[in-house]
């Protein structure tokens, strides 16, 4: 792949950005493959070293704010014509009824797990206390003479405790997970609004027959 490959291919990829980051990112990229190739490299060896355009272009939306993708995206849409603003307005009913429907239910399922989440946490910490509160009275109790009773009591509290630290645990694996989930979720949403999926691929010569 040649320098100017390399170049198209990452320019399409993020043809979504605003020009300003797109044209930073483009010039960043292009000063990498010069530094390479002053150095004796190929421009396929110095392509190769700078790394996969996706690999490239995922590092870059990783952080990128979505609200400057959108609007972006915005800004650059086309305008509508007579008949597809008619269409719109004609269908409107149908099509923000479905879309509201739609956007309830995915905030509603997601509000739900976050929901779920911050119990297991509220859960994990009200069992914590009330452990330890029971483990300190059980030591009262034995002082005052009722050593079995202190024992059975101070078991329950050692029970409470292992109970909040493996609800812990589990509210930790739960709280990474929507973490990823989210950033996936984001993520997804950055790159269709760039258009990476219509991005071209590079075209190699063809060498001629002998």
């Amino acid at each position: 792949m040649t320098k100017q490959q390399f170049i198209s291919e990452l320019r399409a990829k993020l043809s979504g950005m605003p020009k300003a980051d797109l044209e930073d990112s483009i010039l960043y990229y292009r000063k990498k493959l010069d530094s390479i190739t002053d150095n004796g490299y190929t421009e396929d060896a110095a392509a190769a070293q700078v790394g996969d355009t996706d690999e490239i272009v995922d590092g870059i939306l990783c952080d990128y704010p979505l609200s400057k993708i959108v609007m972006e995206k915005l800004r650059s849409s086309r305008k509508l014509k007579a008949w597809e603003a008619v269409l719109l307005i004609l269908g409107s009913p149908v099509w923000i009824s479905l879309l509201i429907a739609v956007l309830a239910v995915v905030f509603s399922a997601y509000f739900i797990v976050c929901a779920v989440v911050v119990s297991m946490w509220v859960i994990s910490a009200s069992f914590e206390v009330v452990s330890l509160i029971v483990t300190a009275w059980s030591v009262l109790i034995v002082i005052r003479g009722e050593i079995s009773t202190g024992i059975a009591v101070f078991g329950a509290g050692l029970f409470g405790v292992g109970f909040s630290i493996l609800i812990f645990f589990g509210g930790s694996a739960s709280t990474k997970g929507l973490r990823a989930l989210t950033r996936k979720v984001l993520f997804s949403v950055k790159k269709r609004l760039v258009g990476i999926h219509q991005a071209p691929k590079p075209v190699h010569a063809v060498p001629a027959d002998a």
